[in-house]
């Protein structure tokens, strides 16, 4: 397909309208650009202090790696936020903030090497999926049975669940799915806490599932050039000049058929 790539103010916004931000180090110039950010991925970047409280929009927030992490103690005031995720954080971690989270609905934490126990949410009225995962330290589960909306519960990798954590939630007839996917755990291991659960496997939900945008797809007009399978336009890309307006009414970007 041929056309030219404009100059882009800010080259990490992807084609759905969420924001990805790999190995920088941001500051306070940054806000004015990503103030109306509603999906914000930080990989390895370091934000200042009171800058991700500063994002009253956000409602998915994916922090990854030690750096991105460490912001985490600023997200209390996101009221909007219903999506998070951490992971691959080196160290001790304080996520006694997730319990001022009112609005959250999807939660994901992996890899967080220096995380004990989980945090009290009693509170957190609409969570209800939560995905642990790598996390060989964890031994305090206590705080999945405060959760009041908890439906599934998916774990993936080296864990060890507390199973009289899991027969608790068990007894909840709003508790719907467990899954523990753990390929370098033991048979038995895996098969107590399944039993203890004792719930059928969920969904496949990622926090990228909360963001409808995801999945849509770049579609050419009829009167333009057949654009290569699967083929999306760049940020700031423009159709080549010789090419005809496209159809009035038009919609460029499509949910699959």
């Amino acid at each position: 397909m041929i056309g030219r790539v404009a100059d882009a103010q800010w080259q990490d916004r992807r084609r759905d309208g969420s924001l990805f931000i790999s190995g920088r180090t941001l500051s306070h110039h940054d806000l004015d650009r990503l103030r109306t950010t509603r999906y914000l991925t930080l990989l390895d970047t370091r934000v200042p202090e009171d800058f991700l409280s500063a994002l009253p929009q956000l409602e998915l927030l994916d922090l990854r790696g030690t750096k991105s992490v460490a912001g985490v103690a600023q997200i209390g005031k996101l009221t909007r936020l219903r999506g998070l995720k951490v992971c691959h954080a080196r160290g001790h971690i304080d996520l006694s903030v997730l319990g001022e989270l009112k609005a959250l609905e999807f939660l994901d934490l992996y890899a967080l090497s220096g995380l004990t126990s989980l945090p009290e949410m009693t509170e957190l009225n609409r969570l209800r999926r939560v995905n642990l995962g790598q996390m060989i330290r964890l031994t305090d589960w206590t705080a999945l049975t405060g959760l009041p909306a908890l439906e599934s519960l998916e774990l993936s990798n080296k864990l060890t669940p507390d199973l009289e954590v899991l027969a608790r939630l068990a007894s909840r007839s709003t508790f719907q799915s467990f899954m523990w996917s753990a390929p370098d755990e033991s048979r038995r291991k895996v098969d107590a806490a399944t039993q203890a659960a004792s719930r059928p496997k969920p969904e496949y939900v990622r926090i990228t599932d909360l963001w409808p945008a995801s999945r849509l797809r770049f579609v050419s007009p009829p009167n333009w050039p057949a654009a290569p399978n699967g083929w999306a336009p760049q940020e700031g890309w423009e159709p080549d000049s010789s090419w005809p307006p496209a159809p009035k009414g038009w919609e460029f970007w499509q949910l699959p058929k």
